[in-house]
């Protein structure tokens, strides 16, 4: 993550650190929910509040397609 040089990997391992605790977070949350409203309702929940609250962000950035020229 960012430009390579020394001292510049702590931000890139922070990075991957929270991504890895985030991600195992989000399963161990999602079994409980699972159990109790199932798995179609909580895939359609998950993905429906991820989009909600990425979408201002990507909204704000020029659309979907800014990167890609």
């Amino acid at each position: 993550m960012g430009v390579p040089g020394p001292g510049r990997s702590v931000l890139g391992d922070a990075l991957v650190l929270f991504s890895t605790v985030a991600a195992t977070a989000s399963i161990l949350l999602s079994q409980r929910l699972i159990r109790h409203y199932g798995p179609v309702n909580t895939t359609t929940w998950t993905l429906t509040c991820g989009t909600l609250l990425t979408l201002p962000f990507a909204l704000s950035s020029g659309g979907p397609t800014q990167g890609f020229r």
